[in-house]
């Protein structure tokens, strides 16, 4: 089978460090001015607007779902875990799970505990749920990120929701495992400990259905009391969310009732739910055909294609009509300037072109409406097959390549503001999260080019998050972390592919999405400033253009520079954000930072390609680095001072306040501690720099990392620290970073291994092990740690339990010490310490501690 290519070539990666360069004669010069006010704070930037959203299917995950065994098993968690290094560069602060419409059948009991003990035909097709609430709990906080659940109310499906499912749920994740068993029944605290996880994982946000209304919203509404009031009686501190798009809610097409079903369910149940779930998928598509839609004469699109061979063609168009009073509009197919077909379009059907001949290389299509009366439309398919006379298979045109299709792409998210805007008055007060949030619209693979994994597409989603930014929206997740299909995922080649019959792939791409949602997670400050762009270039989209796309269907005029700028809460650094929309045309424009005196050194980042359909995929681009981030520190000096800002590209500065100190500390030394049965002390060395605000301790499962998690609120002040929220038999991996009082963080130190041990025997026996002491508060008791003592200072003899301090029992093992290499900047050797008994690490530290 072979494909008709993109018309734009790939370029290698020396394209778009040279494009990006800045201080170059520029392709064409507006009036255009970029004002940043820095002292005008518009809304806190909340930092959970960068989540995204994980399936629990193998397919997605990046492993064969039919997991038959435990060490099938093993091999799909070392799967799944490979790709933690770069969703840690990207950095999602919020994971989504189970899934969108599959949670609406989805069952978390069948998906916990031991693997071998799980239900073996979950969904009636012989597969397991392997990648259970544990696996996923994990998984975010390997990363740092919190959770957000989707529960199952559903009352239709294989598996239906009830409300104590539900409140299991949050008992299984949120309860200490104390005995309080706060539902009765099974006490799922204790469940959860026994399968590897004694503290509460703490799951603050939880959904109530995913687009799912039926039978009716009353309905519903009831559910959401019933599931809230059972849910919240487990843990009072959690925040429901209910659905308030999808499920026949159309706040487009629809509104007025779209308005007024927010008002039922304040009225219904206001008290009962915390934040409304709303989704963005923009622009969508148009009719069954899944396409554009022409709407009036003479609309047109016109594109270039190539064949290889000289031969005798045909098309073959995909259609859809509105007709009016049986009047259907017609179409006209034109090749190289000649009229091929013109076409009466039926109400739903495939349109077939005349035979005409082509000479092998370039050549030009172009399609255009007529008899477009009012109410009349013509939906095309956006990808249509041109077939070779003797040939079986066709290959594919890519309408998506015009110009015409191109803005009414990048006419949806102006729409989905609007919505936002519309819709906020109907809140209630209550916050919005965007639990799903892309560029999308309905395609039917293949060819590869109908994926929404392209440059264009990434330009869109940076303008959604402008607006989700500058809205002061508290939390965002795009849709989807990994899929191959539509390509919607960040990474290219972890889920399963049906076309290139291929998953788990161990060099996956990072898509275009991937490059713009980390400059903006790392890049993003505490408040969003007032930004103005002056006199912009702009372009016009909707039904005067003759062409629209899905909800993109508005008469608007848009500007081709989009500009965001944020501030830090202590004023000493600004980021300003600038997207150039036009597809050819790099823009020069002086940029004014008003109440913010910077240094001359600005860091920039550029994110671009050689066209706006360049993508990462390895069909288009084997190297997967034709769109890429480049990162430069330039000497930008003056105020204004004026930047060419590529075409089709994403630009990031990063500016520091004059006199602020930019300058990380060093990374501390000296990292060691010691296990017990159930908590970790850690100790180090103390940094020199005068101005430290203290330290930062990261945990990992994982040798390797990354180290996103971290133990500490607040920066820690002295120079030890006691974790108790770790499991026995699992090695932890820690690492630790200096901060100072500007937020300056240092890189990470050295790191130390160090594995809880449950009690190895009954102390009451004389078996005690070396770990059948802990450290907790109190003073530190008598070394000998001998039966019938107080050494742990609680009143009671040892022989029932030495469980409060600890300072060295005779059968205690040696430490263990080795070394290895972790890359990362700041990381070196590692220092793995089995086991060190803890009173003796005490004493040791107490005689040689230095405090700040």
């Amino acid at each position: 089978m072979s494909r008709n290519r993109p018309l734009f070539p790939s370029l290698p990666l020396l394209w778009s460090i040279l494009g990006a360069s800045c201080f170059l004669p520029a392709h064409a010069s507006y009036g255009t001015e970029i004002r940043v006010h820095a002292d005008s704070l518009m809304e806190k930037a909340s930092p959970e607007v960068f989540g995204n959203n994980l399936l629990f299917d193998g397919g997605s995950m990046g492993f064969n779902e039919w997991v038959s065994n435990q060490a099938e098993y093993e091999e799909a968690e070392r799967t799944w875990n490979d790709y933690l290094p770069y969703l840690s560069e990207m950095g999602p602060t919020v994971l989504r799970y189970p899934g969108g419409l599959t949670a609406n059948d989805f069952h978390w009991k069948d998906g916990i505990g031991p693997f071998a003990q799980r239900n073996p035909n979950y969904g009636g097709r012989g597969i397991p749920q392997t990648f259970g609430t544990d696996e996923f709990l994990r998984y975010s906080e390997e990363l740092g990120a919190k959770a957000i659940f989707v529960v199952n109310v559903s009352t239709t499906g294989i598996r239906r929701g009830t409300v104590q499912d539900a409140a299991d749920w949050v008992e299984y994740c949120n309860a200490p495992n104390n005995g309080s068993n706060p539902g009765g029944g099974t006490d799922w605290a204790a469940v959860r400990a026994a399968n590897g996880h004694r503290e509460p994982y703490g799951v603050k946000y939880w959904e109530l259905g995913n687009e799912e209304t039926y039978p009716g919203f009353e309905n519903y509404a009831e559910r959401v009391r019933a599931y809230s009031q059972a849910m919240k009686a487990v843990d009072p501190s959690i925040e429901v969310g209910v659905i308030s798009s999808g499920a026949g809610l159309d706040a487009v097409y629809d509104q007025a009732g779209w308005l007024q079903y927010r008002s039922l369910m304040l009225e219904r149940a206001g008290d009962s739910f915390d934040f409304w779930i709303q989704h963005l998928h923009m622009p969508s598509s148009t009719g069954i055909v899944n396409g554009f839609a022409m709407v009036r004469e003479g609309a047109s699109v016109e594109v270039s294609f190539s064949v290889e061979q000289e031969g005798d063609y045909w098309f073959e168009v995909p259609v859809e009509a509105r007709c009016n009073i049986g009047q259907c509009p017609a179409l006209s197919l034109q090749v190289d300037g000649e009229t091929v077909s013109t076409w009466t379009v039926p109400l739903l059907g495939v349109l077939r072109s005349g035979v005409f001949g082509l000479e092998s290389g370039e050549h030009s299509l172009r399609l255009e409406a007529a008899r477009l009366a009012s109410g009349t439309t013509i939906m095309v398919r956006q990808q249509i097959d041109l077939f070779r006379v003797g040939q079986e298979e066709p290959t594919w045109v890519d309408l998506k390549q015009s110009l015409a299709w191109y803005h009414a792409l990048l006419g949806g998210w102006p729409v989905s503001e609007e919505v936002y805007r519309t819709g906020e008055p109907y809140a209630g007060g209550k916050p919005i999260f965007y639990t799903e949030a892309n560029t999308a619209y309905k395609e039917t693979p293949p060819p590869s080019f109908s994926k929404v994994c392209y440059l264009r597409e990434m330009l869109s989603t940076g303008c959604i998050y402008h607006l989700l930014l500058r809205n002061g929206v508290p939390l965002a997740n795009y849709w989807l972390l990994f899929h191959e299909r539509l390509g919607l995922g960040v990474l290219e080649g972890v889920a399963y592919d049906g076309d290139a019959l291929e998953r788990g792939r161990p060099d996956p791409h990072k898509r275009p999405v991937f490059h713009l949602l980390q400059a903006y997670r790392w890049n993003v400050l505490d408040w969003i400033v007032s930004t103005e762009v002056l006199d912009p270039p702009s372009f016009l989209v909707g039904p005067q253009t003759g062409i629209t796309l899905g909800y993109a269907n508005q008469n608007l005029e848009v500007s081709y520079l989009q500009g965001l700028a944020t501030i830090a809460d202590g004023g000493d650094k600004l980021s300003l954000f600038v997207i150039n929309l036009h597809p050819d045309e790099d823009i020069q424009a002086p940029v004014v930072l008003e109440g913010f005196e910077r240094k001359t050194s600005v860091k920039v980042l550029t994110i671009t390609g050689p066209s706006p359909s360049a993508s990462n995929e390895p069909e288009d681009c084997p190297s997967g680095e034709c769109v890429t981030t480049e990162q430069q520190d330039l000497q930008i000096g003056g105020n204004p001072f004026s930047y060419r800002f590529p075409r089709h590209s994403v630009t990031v500065f990063v500016f520091s306040r004059t006199g602020s100190d930019q300058q990380a500390p060093r990374f501390p030394t000296g990292l060691a501690g010691s296990a017990g049965d159930g908590r970790v002390f850690l100790y180090w060395d103390e940094n020199p720099e005068g101005d430290l605000e203290g330290y930062n301790l990261y945990r990992s499962r994982r040798p390797q990392g990354p180290y996103r998690n971290r133990v500490n609120a607040e920066p820690i002040e002295i120079l030890e620290h006691l974790d108790p929220g770790v499991d026995n038999d699992v090695t932890y991996t820690y690492a630790i970073t200096a901060v100072d009082r500007s937020g300056n963080e240092s890189d990470f130190s050295d790191v130390v291994l160090l594995t809880p041990l449950a009690d190895l025997g009954d102390p009451s026996s004389g078996g005690k092990g070396a770990d059948a002491c802990t450290l907790s508060e109190g003073s530190l008791g008598d070394p000998t740690c001998s039966d019938g003592q107080d050494n742990d200072c609680d009143g009671s003899a040892d022989s029932a339990d030495c469980d409060c301090s600890y300072t060295g029992c005779a059968n205690a093992e040696a430490a263990t010490y080795g070394s290895g290499s972790v890359t990362g900047s700041g990381v070196s050797n590692e220092i793995i310490l089995l086991f060190i008994p803890l009173g003796a690490v005490l004493l040791l530290k107490m005689l040689s501690r230095r405090k700040h």
